[in-house]
């Protein structure tokens, strides 16, 4: 009979002692007193800042506030859920484009931080996107939200 399966040929101790050695063994060449360091956080306060974290992900901090984002803004402000982030130099920053349902935010969420000065873990572009050639207006805009908190310095 001729035996044409290597692992018959040698069984299977090899492989489990080289199963073993890989995953079982302690790695002895990282050095634990050397552990990388936190990249510092990216931070956004100011338009400038904008420019400098541009598409990547940021803690913007500013105040809550809605935003009436019809086209021709007369007599009253009118609100349907929309929010602004206002910056420390008066930079307005939109919580998602008008256009993404998410823009539309939970009555909940806005009771509770309107008016205040949140943190918002984000990426934020100089302007919006815009896939259909919307009408809107350019201003900086969150295009990704990880999580709203109060700032509290």
């Amino acid at each position: 009979m001729t035996v044409t399966n290597p692992i018959q040929r040698i069984g299977y101790l090899p492989i489990i002692i080289i199963l073993c050695t890989t995953y079982c063994m302690p790695k002895t060449h990282t050095d634990q007193s050397r552990s990388p360091k936190k990249a510092p956080e990216n931070i956004i306060k100011t338009k400038a800042d904008i420019d400098k974290y541009a598409e990547t992900e940021a803690l913007l901090i500013g105040h809550y506030r809605q935003a009436d984002v019809r086209m021709r803004q007369t007599g009253r402000p009118v609100y349907k859920g929309h929010v602004s982030i206002y910056l420390e130099d008066q930079t307005e920053v939109m919580l998602l484009p008008t256009w993404d349902k998410a823009a539309i935010r939970d009555p909940g969420e806005i009771a509770k931080y309107d008016g205040k000065p949140v943190q918002v873990r984000c990426i934020v572009q100089p302007y919006p996107p815009n896939p259909e050639n919307f009408a809107m207006a350019m201003i900086p805009c969150i295009t990704k939200v990880f999580s709203i908190t109060e700032y509290k310095n």
